[in-house]
């Protein structure tokens, strides 16, 4: 999950906004504990929730 978090975080634009970590965090975990460990879709999952965050 940690490899997950890294890789997701190095992809947003400098400067990172600790509520963009919360919330790709939060996703990461939640998603994790549905049952997935691949760290690619870890990461997918995170960002498109981080994504779907700031339109509203």
């Amino acid at each position: 999950m940690s490899r997950a978090l890294e890789s997701s975080i190095a992809t947003l634009p400098d400067p990172v906004s600790t509520s963009h970590i919360t919330l790709i965090a939060e996703s990461i975990l939640r998603t994790a504990n549905d049952g997935e460990r691949e760290v690619g879709a870890l990461q997918r999952i995170a960002l498109l929730e981080l994504a779907l965050a700031e339109r509203e």
